[in-house]
């Protein structure tokens, strides 16, 4: 049973602060992200502090105050069982993004951070939970007590050794976490991954902003250093620790999906379930190769627990971590919406079956006018007809698009409501060529076929352009092209003249979906945004997707262009010295001419001139 919380021996030390943390000791730590003053403002004026919270989420401004704000955040955490009154000992709380939920959770918080003002935030956001406590100070300011049943620490280890390559600082590190869990407790530990599939692709890696900096080994230095899983379970290991490995996509910080094994007929959602491309939140990458496509080769390969872009690592303390619930085989979330909206989705496994099991986050949150499809749903193997299409070419969509309208009005005679997301990126095709509906999510009002009609080709091209070339679509120069090509097999004009009432229709229902105006924006301008946004979509050409024009295609094109460049520059100056050697000629000849025949020799080389002219 845990330890009452006051027995924590932690909790009898420090001062109190009128922030309302403890104060160990006075760190000196100098990190800033710049947001602290404006997070901290945030959450004094929210009224829901809530670890699933839009509210605050619309106040914030900018990728530094979202990320201390977001939902989002508590994801990498949501796909572990934390039991009720577990002692749990946070490193590196932040601004409480992670303290909230584990004080939602019902357990006994010690939350440490170095940083003053971000403690005060912490501590603001979970003033209302009794068993949490924030400190200021660092790990070595917490006894040497083993009475710890969880030991989060997120976004931390890679900033023990202050980017240095001496393993010393990380043993030390990791050695105190384990004199403070108890028997039987887990370290929960989650960091980017050295070796993550966006990095190999050319994202710049996310402390240094330098692209391939970790996968080289880091050899410029920095401020942080991340691990492979190999070297990161043999320090885990080297500490006592059993350690057992999970990925994360787009990473740990945004969690949309934790991906542990899972049997090889349901492989496929180990690279289906996460969206891509990952985000790159400093600055954009170079476009080298299409993150999805090397993901699925890496899968494919058996290799998705060395490239996965975070690792969520549960390493026990004499046993291994019950924490990863048995038969779960994943998780992934969908948090960017309405409170109500928000969802969690686990992939069951038992033996080769596969069932997807979907739930509301919070169960008592007033539904809207869009709804949630709570499911337990098989898993449907297959082939997504976008990845079909992808290597077929628009064409092949002929021979599905009646299949689908039939799958379409079924829908809409069982329950219009859902047939919303009956449309043709929810569909896989059996072993038998035939059409079957797959992740019906959303449920909405006045849903009518013209709607699911342009709502679907308007996706399926979105989605299924990125997949092949742009060859593929040839004659398509754009999305847009592509979308009126499909939308003519769906009986749609083939002039495109559906696709302003298909963005009308997108936005309102985004408008309904999405978290509401963010900061600074009033709902009219938040949906000329929308529109735009969505706009935006229609005219994106082809060769800007991932197989399309990639770096090294374009600086064969300005090498080609250079080349040419420079015989034009040849021909001109060639032209320029035999003008100017003629001119010099003609000068000289006016001056051996008498005077009147000079002049007009010049006003024949003018009249000349203008003629050409």
């Amino acid at each position: 049973m845990p330890t009452p919380a006051a027995a924590t021996p932690v909790r009898a030390l420090g001062m109190p602060d009128p922030a309302g943390y403890r104060l160990l000791r006075e760190v000196g730590n100098p990190y800033r992200d710049g947001a602290e003053d404006d997070v901290l403002r945030i959450i004094a004026a929210a009224s829901d502090r809530a670890s699933t919270s839009v509210e605050m989420l619309a106040a914030a401004s900018g990728w530094a105050q979202r990320y201390h704000v977001d939902p989002t955040r508590a994801n990498i955490l949501r796909c572990i069982d934390l039991p009720a009154g577990a002692r749990v000992l946070e490193i590196g709380a932040g601004c409480g993004a992670i303290t909230r939920y584990l004080g939602e959770q019902g357990a006994v918080v010690d939350a440490l951070e170095p940083v003053a003002v971000r403690a005060a935030s912490a501590s603001l956001r979970t003033v209302d939970l009794a068993d949490v406590q924030v400190f200021v100070g660092e790990l070595a300011d917490v006894p040497a007590e083993p009475v710890y049943d969880v030991v989060v620490v997120i976004g931390v280890l890679e900033y023990v050794g202050a980017g240095g390559a001496d393993p010393a600082p990380y043993a030390e590190f990791l050695a105190g976490v384990r004199d403070r869990l108890a028997e039987g407790g887990t370290l929960v530990l989650a960091i980017e991954n050295q070796l993550g599939v966006k990095y190999l692709v050319g994202s710049p890696e996310d402390h240094t902003n330098r692209v391939f900096d970790s996968v080289e080994g880091y050899p410029r230095g920095g401020r942080a250093r991340t691990f492979s899983r190999r070297e990161l379970e043999r320090m885990l290991q080297t500490a006592g620790l059993a350690p057992a490995t999970r990925v994360a996509f787009p990473d740990y910080k945004m969690t949309r999906a934790v991906l542990g094994e899972l049997p090889e007929a349901a492989r496929s959602l180990l690279y289906r379930t996460p969206n891509f491309p990952s985000p790159d939140w400093r600055a954009a990458r170079p476009r080298l190769a299409d993150e999805r496509a090397v993901w699925q080769t890496l899968v494919e390969a058996g290799l998705e627990l060395e490239f996965g872009n975070s690792f969520l690592v549960l390493a026990g303390k004499g046993r291994p971590s019950p924490l990863w619930p048995a038969g779960q085989g994943g998780v992934f979330f969908s948090t960017d919406r309405r409170t109500e909206l928000m969802t969690r989705t686990v992939i069951e496994a038992a033996g080769n079956s596969v069932v997807l099991r979907r739930s509301r986050l919070v169960e008592d949150a007033p539904a809207g006018k869009v709804r949630i499809v709570a499911s337990d749903a098989l898993y449907e193997p297959g082939t997504d007809l976008a990845v079909h299409l992808a290597a077929e070419g628009a064409a092949a969509f002929a021979g599905f698009a009646q299949p689908w309208l039939e799958l379409v009005d079924a829908a809409l005679a069982a329950d219009p409501e859902t047939a919303i997301d009956v449309v043709p990126h929810n569909l896989v095709l059996d072993d038998g060529g035939k059409l079957r509906v797959i992740d019906v999510e959303l449920a909405d009002t006045g849903v009518t076929r013209e709607r699911i009609i342009r709502r679907g080709i308007f996706w399926l091209a979105d989605r299924v352009a990125p997949l092949a070339p742009p060859q593929r679509w040839a004659p398509s120069k754009t999305i847009g092209d592509l979308m009126r090509e499909l939308g003519g097999y769906a009986g749609l004009p083939p002039d495109g003249s559906w696709l302003a009432a298909a963005v009308a229709d997108e936005v309102e229902l985004l408008a309904r979906v999405r978290p509401g105006p963010p900061a600074g924006l009033s709902a009219a301008e938040w949906r000329a945004q929308l529109t735009e946004r969505t706009t935006r979509r229609i005219d994106r050409t082809l060769a800007d997707l991932p197989f399309g024009d990639r770096l090294p295609d374009q600086l064969r094109q300005a090498q080609a262009d250079l080349k040419t460049a420079r015989r034009e520059l040849a021909t001109a100056r060639k032209q320029l010295d035999a003008a100017r050697s003629g001119a010099a000629r003609s000068s000289a000849l006016g001056r051996m001419l008498p005077r009147g025949t000079r002049r007009r020799a010049l006003a024949e080389r003018v009249a000349g001139r203008a003629r050409k002219a």
